[in-house]
């Protein structure tokens, strides 16, 4: 009978019409300024601390715990490129995953055992590679951009958009002052900061989890992952320059992939 004895999309159709209603007729809420709905927000907040509920009633263990998960979650949902039945989050990712398997004997991608791993503690979402023998390896090309847009928001390395204004502003007086050049040793010097700043994230999550003596290698091109990885702890490899030009052919492979499958989607 009543509201008791009718589907859940007529129950949500009469709530979207009762509110519609409301917001017409100046009720609730609605009759209130926003002074006076900026301080029931803050006293239902207080309320809600007062009252142990949500995330107020979690203990601190619960707390990081959620944390963990929502980081999880976040890099999980960052993972939109496929590749050989894996989702990488992105391109270059799956390209240097590939050429691991090429070159490294027996190393094959399993997730959360050699490629982001996350358990035993890592807090992070996890770490790129885990190889026998050398440790973690962290690929990441510093990224000096913060995205604001809504497809790529909070993308790149900066903390957040205004230390990416900074940065540009700096840039600009720099270009306008002294040149191109100088303006482009700038941009060098900020992604080895920006470099530096990622990886020590990274080391302190494997510090503070059950691998906290497994070494990090971080790796900000090809190149980087040749002197670091390959050419130590792999078999039959190719020169360098071989390896950075098989490198960017099968990143080209990879996202031209993803383009048709985009087209065709």
């Amino acid at each position: 009978m009543g509201v008791h004895g009718i589907s859940e999309e007529q129950k949500r159709e009469i709530g979207r019409k009762t509110g519609r209603r409301t917001k017409e007729l100046g009720i609730g809420i609605f009759g209130l300024s926003e002074e006076q709905r900026s301080e029931a927000g803050r006293k239902g907040g207080r309320r809600v601390v007062e009252l142990g509920l949500g995330i107020w009633g979690f203990s601190e263990e619960q707390k990081i715990k959620n944390c963990k998960k929502g980081g999880i979650k976040a890099a999980e949902s960052n993972m939109n490129v496929l590749y050989n039945g894996n989702c990488y989050h992105s391109a270059s990712e799956a390209a240097v995953a590939h050429l691991f398997e090429r070159y490294i004997p027996r190393w094959k991608v399993k997730r959360n055992e050699t490629w982001q791993v996350r358990n035993r503690g890592i807090d992070n979402g996890g770490i790129d590679f885990l190889i026998p023998d050398c440790g973690f390896v962290e690929f990441h090309p510093p990224r000096a951009f913060y995205g604001k847009s809504k497809k790529n928001r909070g993308h790149g390395d900066f903390r957040n958009y205004g230390e990416y204004e900074k940065f540009k502003e700096i840039k600009g007086r720099i270009r306008e002052c002294h040149g191109e050049d100088r303006a482009r040793e700038f941009d060098k010097r900020i992604k080895r900061l920006i470099a530096q700043r990622y990886a020590e994230s990274r080391r302190n999550s494997i510090d503070n989890s059950e691998y906290r003596r497994t070494p990090l290698v971080y790796c900000r091109n090809a190149e980087d992952v040749y002197d670091k990885v390959i050419s130590t702890y792999g078999k039959n490899i190719p020169s360098k320059e071989d390896f950075s030009r098989e490198f960017r052919r099968v990143l080209s492979k990879i996202k031209n992939n993803q383009k048709s499958t985009a087209e065709t989607a």
